[in-house]
């Protein structure tokens, strides 16, 4: 336990106000449901109907799931921690520690389990359409040579893809995210972000050696990617190149989720939300009311957002939460 609380802490615990910070106050984050001693939480996600969070303890996944506003706790197989989940047209995956994969069909409550193919922890998964899935991860702090995963899953299986040459030596790759599955972005240790573009996966410049820990985006010229260690790091992708900023007087962030206006919200280190403007990287913070890391940010068009996160940087038990914010629509 003592080692994955320190992996997972090497990624979050150490993840960075400019002059360009101000802080909003007008909207309140609440608890969405209280169930602190069951793990921290690492993933929030949901469609129009269903609202995900999945987290739990190093030896333990747990699952949440909100239905017409009440939440209850989903029946999954018994397994270790679960990190990240996402879906496209009532399909549905979860990733998590070594090398888990979960799967549900639509219109059905049943989670099964699904082969890998390896054993190293899987950090992030995203699903372009219900027959083309991709999935990332690898161990950042092990031993011997780097071994970075990357997983597709087509009709049904999983399989390994060979990743491309980089002009950097990195372990692990953290979040994957696409506009469509011939344009699907990953990111990882060491500023590493590579690129898909239907064909094959090639190397970017990020402009930065900085761990990228999460992207998200509204659109291909409208992207944002977060991450950093002592301090937070932010990059935009206006579909040409990525421009990073370094936010020195924030912490690491982890999260991150882009509205239809082109705003985002960041979730970091310290309990740390942020509004960011992907137009010109300008950004304000907003209160919490936590001082535990926040990991992942979730939202709904109708302005509903949702972030979890909890003691993750501590050794476990961890303890856990997930806030939201109702939509003014």
């Amino acid at each position: 336990m003592t080692r994955i609380c320190f992996l997972i802490g090497s990624l979050i615990g150490l993840l960075g106000c400019g002059t360009d910070s101000n802080r909003e106050g007008q909207q309140t984050w609440q608890l969405a449901f209280d169930e602190s001693s069951l793990g921290a939480y690492l993933c929030a996600w949901g469609t129009d109907d269903d609202v995900w969070v999945v987290g739990g303890q190093p030896n333990s996944g747990v699952v949440w799931h909100q239905k017409n506003g009440q939440w209850s706790r989903a029946s999954v197989p018994e397994g270790p921690l679960l990190n990240w989940t996402h879906g496209v047209d009532g399909h549905q995956w979860i990733v998590g520690s070594a090398g888990r994969i979960l799967y549900k069909a639509p219109s059905s409550d049943e989670w099964l389990v699904e082969d890998s193919g390896v054993s190293a922890p899987l950090w992030g998964v995203w699903a372009a359409h219900p027959n083309h899935v991709f999935a990332v991860g690898g161990n950042p702090i092990d031993t011997g040579d780097p071994d970075p995963i990357m997983l597709e899953r087509v009709n049904g299986r999983w399989q390994r893809i060979e990743l491309p040459e980089t002009d950097r030596i990195f372990r692990a790759l953290f979040k994957v995210w696409g506009t469509a599955d011939d344009n699907v972005y990953a990111v990882g240790a060491k500023g590493t972000i590579l690129h898909f573009d239907g064909r094959q996966w090639r190397q970017q410049n990020s402009g930065t050696a900085r761990d990228i820990i999460s992207l998200w985006g509204h659109r291909p010229d409208q992207i944002l990617a977060v991450g950093g260690r002592g301090n937070g790091i932010i990059l935009r992708f206006d579909g040409e190149q990525w421009t990073p900023k370094v936010l020195e007087q924030e912490p690491g962030l982890n999260g991150v989720w882009v509205a239809a206006d082109g705003n985002a919200t960041v979730v970091g280190e310290r309990g740390r939300i942020l509004t960011v403007a992907l137009a010109d990287l300008t950004y304000g913070r907003q209160e919490s009311a936590q001082t535990s890391l926040l990991h992942g940010v979730w939202g709904h068009p109708s302005g509903y957002r949702i972030a979890v996160g909890g003691t993750l940087d501590r050794n476990p038990p961890w303890q856990g939460f997930a806030i939201e914010v109702q939509g003014t629509e």
